[in-house]
């Protein structure tokens, strides 16, 4: 006979983030990341940091936000930088295009390993104003 028995796990943070534009909802859950991966962030200089253009399109805008931040984690453990500048160029329901800007740290606070699609939804509020709710692996 087998049993199975789900237990609470502590490794995950969760974030809400609201915000008054779909733009500034990306912008904020993006500083929340960040915040994770190192509470003291440097200021980001977008004209001498380096950057990168990232490209995404999914679905729908939950599945896009949580791809975005994805590959910007990715992008942060590879190079060992936090990319807490960003510049939206193009933002649609299902794609956005913007510029990243980052800079070098030596080390993270907390090891996210993931953004999760777990109780992840964006959505526009009665009253005009945006929201989500994001769990992140550490």
């Amino acid at each position: 006979m087998k049993t199975i028995t789900h237990e609470s796990h502590t490794a995950d943070v969760q974030i809400l983030v609201k915000a008054d534009t779909m733009e500034e909802l990306f912008e904020g859950a993006l500083d929340g990341m960040n915040r994770i991966l190192k509470a003291d962030i440097p200021e980001v200089n977008i004209t001498k940091n380096e950057k990168f253009e990232i490209e995404v399109g999914a679905p729908d805008q939950t599945c896009l936000l949580i791809d975005f931040l994805s590959d910007i984690l990715t992008e942060s453990h590879e190079k060992r930088r936090i990319y807490s500048g960003l510049k939206i160029l193009d933002l649609k329901t299902s794609y956005i295009k913007a510029c990243i800007y980052g800079i070098p740290v030596e080390s993270f606070d907390d090891d996210v390993k993931a953004v999760t699609y777990h109780m992840a939804k964006v959505e526009k509020r009665p009253d005009g104003k945006w929201q989500t709710s994001i769990v992140f692996d550490i």
